[in-house]
């Protein structure tokens, strides 16, 4: 398990197949058994049998689990394709594309605001003044994860990677200025992403994706990406 902060929810795992639920970060089950358990009992047993990861055919049997006992969730999105590659982009890359510098925080920060609460349906900011989120997205840029096309002192394109292992890295936070839409920027911008992260980060690149984000979808796969698995989410 990758640490990214929070608590374990079910802690102790068998040593043959870690599960964990992380809460104050996005809660997310890994190689889990957790739908064989009642998760409102207490002293239910650890699982019997085979184990196997399957995010897409885990998380909405342990939603129905929880949902009765949480409550409803402010949106939930069952089908999120997962897309990869580990070839370079076939299509050219933007040029103005580059990592984002410590110094560029403050421009930076409005594009990731404006994604996530785009994204999300909430603003990043609500809580503690966004101190914690303004304190990830400069993490992001000291880490050289960052990366972004400035203009003027604006962002037109930006994306980040989220998360990254020494085989595979996850590309998140892809965003072009709503006035510059409809212009190809995002099919250049993740080119160079994508190459970017294969030369510095890891030998696969990957990102998930709403269902309904079709032109989204397109332009990914006009770089090289192609459809690997499926997450759910569940938006609280």
């Amino acid at each position: 398990m990758m640490w990214v902060g929070g608590e374990p929810l079910v802690p102790e795992p068998p040593p043959q197949a870690p599960r964990y639920v992380v809460r104050d970060v996005p809660l997310c089950p890994v190689c889990t058994g957790l739908v064989r358990r009642d998760l409102n009992d207490p002293n239910e047993g650890r699982p019997h049998g085979p184990w196997r990861c399957d995010l897409h055919g885990v998380v909405a049997p342990m939603w129905e689990q929880l949902e009765p006992v949480w409550g409803s969730a402010r949106d939930v999105r069952p089908r999120q394709p997962v897309m990869a590659t580990s070839t370079p982009s076939p299509v050219p890359a933007d040029p103005g594309v580059r990592l984002v510098r410590p110094d560029e925080l403050d421009i930076l920060l409005p594009a990731c605001v404006a994604m996530f609460t785009e994204e999300v349906g909430v603003s990043p900011t609500a809580v503690d003044g966004g101190a914690a989120y303004r304190a990830r997205v400069a993490e992001l840029i000291r880490a050289r994860r960052s990366f972004a096309r400035i203009e003027d002192g604006r962002v037109v394109f930006k994306a980040e990677i989220g998360a990254a292992s020494p085989t595979a890295c996850q590309v998140q936070g892809v965003w072009v200025a709503p006035e510059l839409r409809g212009r190809g920027l995002s099919v250049g911008g993740m080119a160079a992403v994508l190459d970017l992260s294969l030369r510095e980060v890891a030998p696969t690149v990957s990102l998930y994706v709403n269902d309904f984000n079709t032109a989204a979808r397109a332009a990914y796969r006009r770089v090289g990406f192609r459809d690997v698995g499926t997450f759910m989410s569940v938006l609280f």
